[in-house]
């Protein structure tokens, strides 16, 4: 993964990995057909984990505006403390073949959905001015999967202290209750 990480999948040799895990290249083939089956090991592995760290977290509350701070908290640590893995799976959807990224596409979309409900809900109930889903939910994710571009362990600020500010940037952008342009579509 960390090849991936740092020379990106098309600049990953098969041979390089097995270099990196101590094997000769055609032992890694006992443990997957091709270097395409590694890319698509690491991005159902880490969708899935962040599927169940949000919905985990989101279970714990009630009130959408806890439920969405929880998400991005959950989000976030995830980016911080897996920023590799996340690094690799927000930046090589584009080298999947179809049918994986098809697959891929799918857990992700499952993901969304989360942050979907929680918006139309906290909109319905009245805590959120949301007037575009759709559009929010791209730029939440977009905002939590960007830590894992810039997040440096040693860094001014923590995996906590990102997600209390990311929170109430989130927040303060879909709480105010101020008249917008028109939907966009």
């Amino acid at each position: 993964m960390k090849l991936m990480y740092e020379l990106g999948y098309h600049g990953t040799s098969t041979r390089a990995i097995a270099k990196a895990v101590g094997i000769e290249s055609s032992s890694i083939y006992y443990h997957y057909p091709s270097k395409q089956h590694v890319l698509v090991d690491i991005m159902t592995r880490s969708m899935s984990d962040l599927i169940a760290d949000v919905e985990a977290a989101v279970a714990l509350h009630h009130e959408p505006a806890d439920q969405l701070r929880a998400a991005i908290r959950a989000h976030v640590r995830f980016e911080c403390r897996d920023r590799m893995q996340s690094f690799v799976t927000d930046s090589e959807v584009r080298a999947l073949e179809p049918a994986n990224r098809a697959e891929i596409l799918r857990l992700r979309d499952r993901y969304e959905r989360i942050f979907q409900r929680i918006l139309k809900e906290g909109t319905a109930g009245g805590q959120f001015a949301v007037h575009d889903t759709r559009l929010t939910v791209m730029a939440l994710m977009a905002l939590c999967t960007g830590v894992s571009t810039w997040y440096q362990p040693e860094g001014r600020l923590g995996p906590d202290e990102i997600a209390e500010r990311y929170i109430a940037l989130a927040l303060d952008g879909i709480t105010s209750r101020e008249p917008r342009a028109a939907e966009v579509k």
